[in-house]
């Protein structure tokens, strides 16, 4: 059997239990969220492993005995063996550069990107996998880009976690940038060009965005307010001198994070309308807090139309043009 016959088959049956896993694989705890996307997306189950229960000494740094007897123990849990699965991982282990690209045909435009990924991993490209978004058209002077969102992680990487999930009898599906499974969670009613600040235990994430789009990704270790509130600002600068996207109307404040007087230094700092948000799945509902990236992964990967097949076949063609490892591919 083929991998992508093997992938339609997995894909028929995912369609028939209507349920996808989303984990968000933070620095000292795996949240996994399962959603159920027939009829009304709802939550069905919420689960979390402890990293810091790991017993070093017992198992070893580089022993992953106790991570897949964890993610085994959640399958079990949650019965999710049957479920297609897609994991978030954050930085260092996935980076990305925003990229601008000439308008191109689509066939020349995988050339464009291939050319960019030679540029700034040229040393380390057979060592790892890409993938891209474009975000859009950005205009400069009399000149239009597209705004490209290059992804890429360590083959290494991948290989580790699709052996653990093998391992743990988890169907590992896809491995997504967490910061990309915010923007489905965070509406903004009036259309306002706003800058969510969303805080993990480890993690900051700066996502630029609109009601309907994405224009700027970042994702880095969490800071104090103070520094928070710089690399905002630097993150307006960058956009204003080399990312001309609409100007930021309002900044979201959301996560886990206790900052309290981030608002005010924002205020301060910057001079710019400044509020606090809770995550929301659908027609209000609430998301359970601290599961928000887990439930995002998920919620991003729901088929469109689950009837049809094709829309979430795990190795398209039109997937194979934006990689260029053939083992890891359908992976990222």
């Amino acid at each position: 059997m083929t991998s992508c016959e093997s992938d339609e088959k997995t894909m028929k049956k995912n369609i028939a239990t209507s349920r996808i896993v989303g984990i968000d694989w933070g620095a000292e705890k795996v949240r996994s969220a399962v959603l159920n996307y027939k009829g009304k997306i709802s939550v069905q189950g919420l689960y979390s492993i402890n990293l810091a229960e790991r017993d070093i000494k017992k198992f070893g740094s580089q022993d992953d005995s106790w991570t897949v007897a964890a993610l085994a123990q959640m399958a079990d849990r949650l019965d999710i063996t049957d479920e297609l699965v897609v994991l978030g991982l954050e930085v260092p282990q996935i980076s990305c550069r925003h990229i601008k690209i000439p308008i191109l045909p689509e066939r020349e435009l995988n050339g464009a990107i291939k050319w960019e990924v030679d540029k700034y991993y040229q040393e380390k490209a057979e060592y790892i996998t890409y993938t891209y978004l474009v975000l859009g058209q950005i205009q400069e002077k009399k000149n239009k880009f597209y705004n490209v969102l290059l992804i890429v992680i360590n083959n290494e990487i991948v290989d580790k976690y699709r052996s653990i999930f093998q391992a743990a009898g988890l169907n590992l599906a896809k491995i997504d940038l967490p910061s990309l499974a915010l923007w489905n969670l965070y509406k903004e009613d009036n259309g306002k060009n706003i800058a969510l600040v969303f805080m993990s235990s480890n993690v900051l994430h700066i996502l630029i965005m609109q009601y309907n789009q994405i224009y700027f990704s970042r994702s880095l270790p969490v800071f104090d307010s103070h520094n928070i509130v710089e690399q905002l600002e630097l993150t307006f600068q960058y956009l204003e001198h080399f990312l001309p996207v609409p100007p930021v109307q309002a900044v979201i404040i959301s996560g886990t994070g206790n900052y309290s007087d981030l608002a005010v230094l924002i205020k301060e700092k910057i001079n710019i309308e400044v509020k606090s948000a809770e995550a929301v799945l659908c027609e209000g509902e609430i998301v359970n807090h601290g599961y928000e990236l887990a439930i995002g992964l998920a919620l991003r990967s729901v088929p469109p139309n689950p009837a049809i097949k094709r829309l979430f076949c795990l190795l398209s063609k039109r997937f194979q043009k934006h990689t260029f490892c053939e083992e890891r591919k359908k992976y990222v």
